[in-house]
């Protein structure tokens, strides 16, 4: 009697299971977060990577959520906005379980000034009053696109509008 994470499923001619490909995706997500600490300067040689299966930039394993657009990473140099786009994708596709997530938000603690800390966290985190502090504070911009990106949720808008409510309130009471 098999379960379905046993079963072998089918990618091009090889077979393999889905506990290997959740292994193979958290050594790929591993090796971008790494890759986002120990940037490595562009090489004049030619290097094969994985940009030939992109559409666009950053939309190599998925669409990427609209709030990630509207949050700054400007402190990036062009290798590290690379594999944070790649990563953020990985993390949008819906290939990324929790355990995943969590690898994410362990190494986020680990290395506080990661670049693209803000939209890691939001994509890795179940804290919804944590995650709409962080980007009412940090990216204001994006606050709206982050409730729509958690519909689903009504923790999010709850929480959303009690943020929003206070900042009048503390608005009103300055004036």
């Amino acid at each position: 009697q098999n379960s379905d994470s046993d079963v072998p499923h089918q990618c091009g001619s090889l077979m393999t299971s889905s506990s290997e490909q959740q292994q193979a995706v958290m050594t790929l997500l591993r090796s971008y977060l790494a890759n986002l600490i120990h940037s490595l300067p562009a090489s004049s040689t030619k290097v094969v990577t994985d940009d030939a299966f992109c559409v666009e930039p950053g939309e190599c394993f998925g669409q990427r959520e609209e709030f990630l657009d509207l949050i700054s990473n400007e402190e990036q140099n062009g290798h590290e906005c690379e594999t944070l786009l790649k990563l953020e994708s990985l993390l949008c596709s819906g290939i990324c379980n929790e355990e995943c997530k969590q690898i994410v938000l362990k190494f986020l603690e680990d290395h506080p000034g990661l670049p693209g800390h803000l939209s890691l966290f939001l994509l890795s985190t179940k804290d919804t009053k944590l995650a709409l502090q962080k980007i009412h504070e940090k990216a204001p911009d994006a606050f709206l696109a982050y409730c729509k990106y958690r519909q689903e949720d009504p923790e999010t808008w709850s929480e959303a509008v009690n943020i929003l409510f206070k900042d009048k309130s503390k608005e009103s009471q300055d004036m």
